[in-house]
């Protein structure tokens, strides 16, 4: 205000000033690999929507990897640049270039993955970095192969320690997993956009009596041991009527597809491939399973829990043991046999799924809502 009035510049048109841009607007480059369909790229896409309100803040996103690989959604007010990345070891001088010149635009770089030419390009900008551990440098993702020693280890390290301002992970498991902590370190949970639900759930649930339908949703990869799924349902009472619908795809589908015909569960078993839009799948289901090995996170367990489903994981399933602890004793299974057992008890208590699954749905909306996350990240813009 004092710098308009001084140089008689109408503080309507601040915003079009280039000694006002240039000042007093914060320049955010978030650099991802959007190149998926996984929490990380929603996370993103709603977070930079949001970002975008303030008028104090210029937001863009750079991808790692090319635009035809590029899966998230565009938006008039945050630009989008593209790396080019052929592979985690790409480090061709031109390209390394282009970055080391994109990021000379901006005030801060906001990390969401780790590339080796990505960080060696971080060393020749004078920037200030933030980067957000989504699971990619956490210990259990790791392997000893001499690349991934040197380039994963060794270098994410150093880079961590030397080069980053202020490092957040997505989960109290991520943060005592990470490889190494810069100087200062927090925990952000991911929050969800509300408004994506608006209109497809109306906040009354008709629960499903005769048959209970059972819900997962995401990729199918060996970390996400689906074949525990097919386990558990080969567990329960013969008498209880179930099907269970999987939404999504991956390498390991026809692996699933195999174990179901070997368990002769294919006339309870349905799979629906990648979906968009899954709110239709949460608005019929009842119990989500989400049956991960150590998990860095998991926002569909917010989705699910948004839509009152009851969800369930087991006990070395990582972040959605800090979400669902405390709501429900029946939540967390440590075995195939209790999950079970744990599916039975909702089918046999309706009421008690309803009161449950509405509970979990206000706890979603008071701590895991998009404008809390995005409020903790300004102000650790406004720290650096």
């Amino acid at each position: 205000r004092a710098a308009a009035e001084s140089s008689k510049i109408n503080p309507h048109d601040l915003r079009k000033s280039q000694f006002f841009y240039d000042e007093f607007i914060m320049k955010i480059l978030h650099v991802a690999n959007i190149g998926g369909f996984g929490g990380i790229r929603n996370v993103l896409n709603d977070l930079t929507t949001y970002q975008a309100k303030f008028q104090d803040l210029e937001v863009a996103v750079l991808s790692v990897f090319s635009k035809q690989n590029n899966t998230c959604n565009r938006h008039d007010n945050v630009q989008f640049f593209y790396a080019d990345l052929n592979s985690g070891y790409d480090f061709s001088p031109l390209k390394i270039i282009r970055l080391i010149n994109i990021y000379k635009r901006y005030d801060i770089l906001h990390f969401h993955t780790y590339h080796p030419a990505v960080v060696v390009s971080a060393y020749f900008v004078r920037k200030k970095i933030i980067f957000t551990e989504h699971g990619t440098l956490r210990r259990a993702n790791l392997g000893w192969t001499f690349r991934e020693v040197i380039l994963k280890r060794l270098l994410a390290a150093f880079f961590l320690k030397t080069r980053v301002e202020y490092g957040i992970a997505v989960s109290c498991y991520i943060s005592r997993d990470i490889v190494a902590k810069p100087r200062k370190w927090d925990v952000i949970y991911n929050g969800i956009n509300f408004e994506k639900y608006g209109s497809s759930f109306k906040g009354e649930r008709i629960l499903n009596k005769e048959c209970i339908s059972i819900l997962y949703v995401g990729r199918f990869v060996l970390s996400k041991r689906l074949h525990r799924i097919i386990s558990v349902c080969c567990y329960l009472n013969k008498n209880i009527e179930y099907r269970v619908d999987f939404v999504g795809d991956g390498p390991e589908k026809q692996n699933i597809r195999n174990l179901c015909r070997d368990s002769k569960l294919n006339n309870r078993v349905t799979f629906f491939g990648y979906q968009e839009q899954v709110s239709k799948f949460y608005q019929k289901s009842d119990i989500f399973i989400l049956p991960t090995f150590y998990e860095p996170f998991g926002l569909v367990v917010l989705e699910a829990m948004l839509h009152e489903l009851i969800v369930l994981c087991f006990s070395d399933g990582g972040g959605p043991l800090e979400i669902l602890s405390g709501i429900h004793p029946c939540l967390i299974a440590k075995d195939d046999w209790s999950m079970a057992r744990f599916i039975e008890f909702w089918v046999e208590n309706p009421t008690e799924r309803k009161r449950v699954g509405m509970m979990s749905r206000q706890y979603v909306l008071q701590e895991f809502s998009l404008k809390k996350m995005a409020e903790k990240y300004r102000l650790v813009y406004d720290d650096v």
